[in-house]
């Protein structure tokens, strides 16, 4: 008989609901238990985060948790492979603890998806030439929590631009622009290397749910758009030094299924963990975090 993969998940949110829904449509997994800190009417609910820990039969566990509780939760269930939603810590200093281990998967969506993967590709084959500029603008209406917008979005930015460059090796100018309970919730992010320069546009008080990706290369652009279920990528080839003459295509493109992309790798038996990336981005929003505030505002939970 076809025996079901057991695993956890700890944490019932508006990420946990998501991750329940779509490991309920896998045929080989058994979701043995939900740890939510209040009892809730769910089949295998358990307010037992030890059971869960001394459970020889899970391997693998989705922690699905507030951002400073990773820390805390990681170390606790160090016996246990972690699907862990990003960032990874609030600190620098804790995800370079934790990722000594290699039994972390971080979920930055984007490093799943059809469109960046296929930019990526123009990117590496040079068909357009050097790529020069990157302009990145996620906005939404916020969830407005006790985290900003440095760690809720541009986490995301900061995995997208790491695809394409050495985001350690960039010059980070920042304006804070919007404020909600000593929060921020809009910002500017300028960067630029000796070969490269961009912005990030990051905003949590849109109308409109809108993801928008620009490259730049010598001899054209590609520019990714998304907007609620709506995608489309359009690539375009041009010369900047005679009049120019553009030679485009465009194409939509599921991006719908990011999520599942990546359950399916953190199930799978081996997976990249994305160790020095992931280290990296965690330096950064720290560093930039420092910078808006002065000083350091939030703590992981030690």
């Amino acid at each position: 008989m076809y025996k079901k993969k057991n695993i956890a998940i700890i944490g019932f949110g508006y990420w946990g609901k998501k991750i329940f829904k779509y490991l309920k449509k896998k045929r080989g997994i058994n979701i043995k238990f939900i740890y939510t800190r209040k009892k809730i009417n769910l089949k295998n609910n358990t307010q037992s985060l030890n059971k869960i820990k001394k459970d020889k039969s899970i391997d693998k566990v989705f922690l699905i948790t507030p951002i400073n509780t990773h820390y805390k939760l990681a170390n606790y269930f160090n016996n246990k492979t972690l699907f862990i939603e990003k960032p990874l810590t609030l600190e620098y200093k804790n995800s370079l603890k934790i990722l000594k281990r290699k039994n972390i998967f971080v979920d930055y969506l984007y490093r799943y998806s059809k469109a960046i993967n296929e930019i990526k590709k123009i990117s590496d084959s040079k068909n357009l030439g050097k790529l020069i500029n990157i302009n990145i603008n996620i906005s939404q209406t916020g969830r407005f929590n006790k985290f900003d917008i440095n760690y809720l979005l541009n986490s995301h930015a900061l995995s997208i631009l790491s695809i394409f460059i050495n985001i350690k090796n960039l010059n980070y100018n920042i304006s804070s622009n919007l404020f909600n309970h000593k929060k921020l919730t809009d910002m500017n992010l300028n960067f630029k290397s000796k070969n490269i320069k961009g912005s990030i546009f990051l905003s949590l008080n849109s109308i409109y749910k809108k993801f928008n990706l620009l490259f730049i290369f010598q001899k054209g652009a590609v520019e990714y758009l998304k907007i609620g279920k709506f995608s489309k990528l359009k690539i375009s080839k041009f010369n900047r030094s005679e009049k120019i003459n553009i030679k485009s295509r465009e194409y939509f493109i599921d991006e719908n299924n990011n999520l599942d992309k990546s359950i399916d790798i953190f199930l799978s038996k081996k997976f990249n963990n994305f160790k020095k990336e992931n280290i990296i981005i965690s330096y950064i929003l720290e560093k930039i975090e420092k910078k808006i505030y002065k000083k350091k505002k939030f703590f992981d939970k030690k």
